[in-house]
């Protein structure tokens, strides 16, 4: 009775046989596996979901063109009123593998795999908002007296301001400009 090997590999990661198999034969290649640490500012891609990949691989010249669909569920706090948001992102996506890659234009083809890995967490990280919101109509956090203005309504109004900035309100920013003085401070004459 021979030993029993676990995979430890990741599913992005396809070896000569597999390989062989669905860039012969245009059929879909569906796989799901997790990823941690994807994030933009705040803004994460949750590690407990799945990242679902879809897509077909197409022998080209010199290389193997990936197409197809991701999708992933994100994580991150609302920049508004701090609750915690979770969405779910489909989008589509076409990348390059070449035997010669260029960077920042195809990912490397190794002589018996393909990696996906780097190009899924590549366009898992391009589909992250850098200032989520729960929802358009949020309304936030009152700076003055910190109510959760989604909630409950504070006696402040939308009428306070921070004092320091009071000085800018003696501002004649309407006032007309002096024709002959437009460009002045760049003459030497």
């Amino acid at each position: 009775m021979s030993p029993r090997h676990e995979v430890t590999e990741s599913p992005l990661i396809l070896r000569a046989g597999v390989l062989q198999r669905y860039l012969s034969s245009r059929e879909i290649y569906r796989a799901e596996t997790f990823l941690s640490d994807v994030s933009v500012v705040d803004t994460r891609i949750d590690p407990k979901e799945p990242i679902v990949f879809r897509g077909t691989l197409a022998p080209i010249h010199n290389g193997v063109l990936v197409a197809g669909a991701l999708s992933a569920t994100w994580v991150a706090d609302c920049r508004r009123c701090n609750t915690e948001v979770r969405h779910e992102i489909h989008w589509d996506f076409s990348e390059l593998f070449a035997t010669e890659p260029t960077e920042g234009e195809s990912y490397p083809l190794g002589d018996e795999s393909i990696d996906l890995q780097a190009m899924v967490r590549d366009q898992a990280i391009l589909q992250l908002p850098l200032a989520p919101v729960c929802r358009d109509e949020c309304a936030g956090i009152c700076s003055s007296c910190g109510a959760d203005r989604n909630s409950e309504s504070c006696s402040c109004g939308d009428g306070a301001t921070d004092p320091r900035w009071d000085v800018l309100n003696d501002l004649n920013l309407g006032a007309e400009v002096d024709p002959s003085r437009q460009g002045a401070a760049h003459r030497l004459d």
